[in-house]
Order: C-alpha cells, then sequence, then structure tokens
C-alpha cells in the first residue's frame, strides 16, 4: 500500500539510501487514487533526496508542492515540516 511505501522510502533516505528512497517515492506518485496527504509525504520524501545531493533548486519546487499539498490537505504536521525546511533551504 502506499502508506507503506512511503514509510519504507523514508528510512531509506534516513539510512542513505537516497536512489532507492526517490525511487519508492516516484512509484507511489505514478499511483492513481492516492490521496493529497500521500503526494504530499511523496513530495516531501523527493525534497530530502533532492537535499542529500545538493540540488537545491529542487528540494525548493518539492518542499513548494509538498505544502501545497498538505495545505490543502489539511495536514499540518507535515505542512509544518515542510515550511520549516522550505525556509530553511531559501534561508541557504
Amino acid at each position: 500500500d502506499a502508506t507503506a511505501t512511503l514509510e519504507k522510502a523514508w528510512i531509506l533516505e534516513h539510512l542513505g539510501r537516497a536512489d532507492l528512497a526517490e525511487s519508492l517515492a516516484h512509484q507511489v506518485l505514478r499511483l492513481r487514487g492516492i490521496g493529497d496527504v500521500e503526494r504530499a509525504h511523496g513530495q516531501f520524501i523527493l525534497s530530502r533526496v533532492a537535499a542529500s545531493r545538493g540540488l537545491y533548486s529542487d528540494e525548493v519546487q518539492t518542499l513548494r508542492k509538498a505544502l501545497t499539498l498538505a495545505d490543502r490537505a489539511g495536514h499540518r504536521p507535515l505542512s509544518i515540516w515542510a515550511q520549516l525546511r522550505l525556509l530553511a533551504a531559501l534561508s541557504n
């Protein structure tokens, strides 16, 4: 299921397995019928992957997508995390 796959991707990203985390996040984002929360989580994971690779414009772009989706879904915790990460990215 999408949630379990995103959780796996999140853990893999934290373990430094960015390629696999990115692949899983894209896999989920290609699914039809997933909600804005899942899409926001997928974009957030992609932002972390981009940050780990030093791709700051990609990080900002995916964080903006994550923030928009999290806000639309009313997922406050993810919205706040995306805002904080976006603020940190833009301040560099």
